[in-house]
């Protein structure tokens, strides 16, 4: 099942890395080190499955040569600490097939580091589990046709790293999406997501196949702290089963098969792993729906939530005040101006994001909210709940191809589509006012 990982760290001289090895590691290639004299061969490596330079229009031809990028990094660094490259290392979900992969790999890369400047080198790696990951080698300083700029220290904020985080799940939730798998992934932590368990960590290897008593002793540490975080896990689960039904729930719709998944990995065996199931399968907070093939569940709260939204939509409907609309991504643009234009004519004062709290919204404002198809549903009615009892108007911008992949995984989608039984929903092709 897709789980979210997704790292960042600085390489740098002061730490002993080389970052010509690293790249030729990366890519199991084999790269002559000019800086340190040395041939760094891997192309023996095993489970290197793609691997890509990305670099911004304009920059010059040899960015894209693996051994001369890396190389002219190292020259360009005088310091014996100098800090030579941004590595980042992400779990791909194991839904996605190798060219699904290296799309959202590329879609990611592209949108946050190669439009700023940045040169990307992209490699992915299937490990002995089968379990893809990609790495991502980023240069600090920007690419212009000259070659190197200065260093963009500002890249080094820790909001980017936040933005980089809540992006890649944007970016890995659309295309699951769009290869029609149902599970999500969330870069918060299970204390933002209020999930109240334990968050298990990476040991970079299966469940050993001998005894436990075989293995090195810090391996015996982790499997044993592994087993008392599951079993820790299960027994929370066994108290309150809408813990597992409501994390579940956060993908809209699961199959018994993903809930047995989610409860394999957070319970210790199989006694428990049956106690639990038959826990969550009894508790009320489990709504069955009608599905052809396999059964399809939800939360109970998420369906309440489901029929709020509607309701609250309905309302602001006939007072005119609400407006869904999917717009093709390259008229993004003119729309925006179009409603700007179409809510300042009827006296209304234009913001583009809800108000900070206690910054009040009233009447007077009309709210233009852009990618609304990645808003989650709680959140969605949240925001109508906001904008209704203030009566304020809301307009909901989708981008049409995300939210065509996304289907009904987006609660946007219901409501656009008019199978919320919206009367006024503006589609793509229409006009602003219907």
């Amino acid at each position: 099942m897709a789980i979210y990982h997704f790292t960042v760290a600085v390489i740098s001289r002061a730490r002993g890395q080389r970052i010509v090895a690293l790249a030729a590691a990366h890519a199991a290639a084999r790269l002559r080190d000019e800086y340190y004299g040395a041939v760094h061969d891997h192309r023996r490596r095993d489970g290197v499955e793609f691997t890509e330079i990305a670099a911004p229009p304009g920059a010059p031809s040899w960015v894209l040569d693996r051994e001369q990028l890396w190389n002219r990094v190292e020259a360009a660094e005088r310091r014996k600490d100098s800090q030579l490259a941004r590595a980042v290392e992400i779990s791909l979900p194991v839904e996605l097939d190798l060219a699904q992969c290296r799309d959202l790999v590329r879609d990611f890369v592209h949108s946050e580091f190669v439009a700023k400047r940045m040169v990307a080198d992209m490699s992915i790696r299937r490990t002995r589990l089968g379990n893809p990951n990609a790495h991502l080698l980023l240069t600090l300083r920007e690419a212009d046709a000259a070659g190197f700029g200065p260093k963009m220290r500002q890249w080094n904020r820790k909001d980017n790293l936040l933005a980089w985080r809540s992006s890649w799940a944007t970016f890995a939730n659309l295309h699951l999406a769009r290869a029609g798998h149902a599970v999500r992934i969330d870069h918060r932590t299970l204390a933002d997501q209020q999930i109240d368990l334990t968050p298990t960590r990476r040991i970079g290897i299966g469940r050993p196949s001998a005894e436990l008593d075989s293995l090195p002793e810090h391996l015996r540490a982790r499997f044993a702290e592994l087993t008392r975080i599951a079993n820790e896990n299960g027994c929370a689960i066994l108290e309150d089963p809408t813990i597992a039904i409501r994390a579940l729930a956060r993908q809209r719709r699961f199959t018994q098969a993903d809930l047995e998944r989610y409860l394999s990995s957070r319970t210790n065996g199989a006694a428990q792993l049956d106690a639990v199931r038959a826990a969550v399968m009894a508790s009320p907070e489990l709504a069955a729906l009608d599905a052809e093939g396999d059964t399809l569940y939800t939360s109970r709260d998420l369906l309440e939530a489901e029929k709020s939204l509607e309701r609250r939509a309905q309302n602001m409907t006939k007072r005119g005040d609400f407006h869904a609309v999917a717009v093709p991504r390259g008229a993004l643009n003119e729309f925006r101006q179009a409603a700007r234009r179409f809510w300042t004519g009827r006296g209304k004062q234009v913001r583009e994001a809800m108000p900070a709290p206690g910054d009040a919204l009233g009447r007077q404002d009309a709210v233009l909210l852009e990618g609304a198809e990645m808003i989650e549903l709680k959140t969605l009615e949240k925001i109508l709940d906001v904008a209704e009892r203030a009566r304020a108007a809301l307009m909901l911008i989708a981008d049409a191809d995300r939210l065509q992949a996304m289907g009904t995984l987006s609660p946007l989608h219901a409501l656009i589509a008019g199978t919320a039984a919206t009367p006024r929903v503006i589609n793509v092709g229409s006009p602003l006012v219907p």
